[in-house]
């Protein structure tokens, strides 16, 4: 963007970099820019976003939180089994498991 002619410039310069270098790269940036006789309004280029969440992308969320909650139960629950000795009760945790995790997970994308 470029300021309203007649504008005062700001120059901003590296520490140890001395003002005639400074001016001398300035000068040879501006003269590299095209030369524009109107105004130019660089508002329109601005675009204000927000990062508010809406109700549904808050219990999307929550919901999804919860599905890994319940995952994390039943891996606790066949990993108990498992050292418990009780290897059958492991074996039938897990497609419970995957199917309770699957439809929880189906019904938070509908």
């Amino acid at each position: 963007m470029r300021a309203p002619s007649g504008a005062t410039p700001s120059v901003y310069r590296i520490e140890d970099a001395s003002e005639a270098a400074a001016t001398a790269f300035a000068d040879a940036v501006n003269a590299l820019l095209p030369e524009r006789t109107e105004e130019i309004d660089g508002g329109a280029l601005v675009v204000l976003r927000t990062f508010a969440k809406t109700g549904r992308q808050r219990f999307l969320r929550r919901l999804k939180w919860f599905e890994f909650g319940c995952l994390g139960v039943f891996v606790a629950l066949c990993a108990s089994a498992g050292i418990a000795g009780v290897e059958g009760l492991a074996i039938a945790t897990v497609p419970i498991g995957v199917i309770a995790t699957a439809a929880l997970g189906s019904a938070r994308t509908a």
